[in-house]
């Protein structure tokens, strides 16, 4: 399981599969300029190459993965 909050101002974190076992993490650029397209759809026309434009004072994203065999339903609780 993989959660993640306060994203407020700050990108996503995709995770992707790697050539090993593993993943790695994926942030989207910044969008420098967008074209909106419908209510719920906006292209990204201009990226920045920087993943963020925020405040220093602030709090930043907080991510957790929980890994478990058999457990799922234990991890799942100690979570709420």
């Amino acid at each position: 399981m993989f959660s993640e909050s306060d994203l407020h101002d700050y990108p996503c974190m995709f995770l992707k599969a790697n050539s090993g076992k593993g993943v790695s993490a994926l942030f989207p650029p910044y969008p420098l300029e967008t074209k909106t397209i419908s209510d719920r759809s906006i292209n990204v026309v201009r990226e920045a190459d920087y993943i963020a434009n925020t405040k220093a004072k602030r709090t930043y994203p907080w991510r957790y993965v929980v890994v478990a065999c058999k457990a799922r339903k234990k991890a799942l609780r100690e979570v709420n």
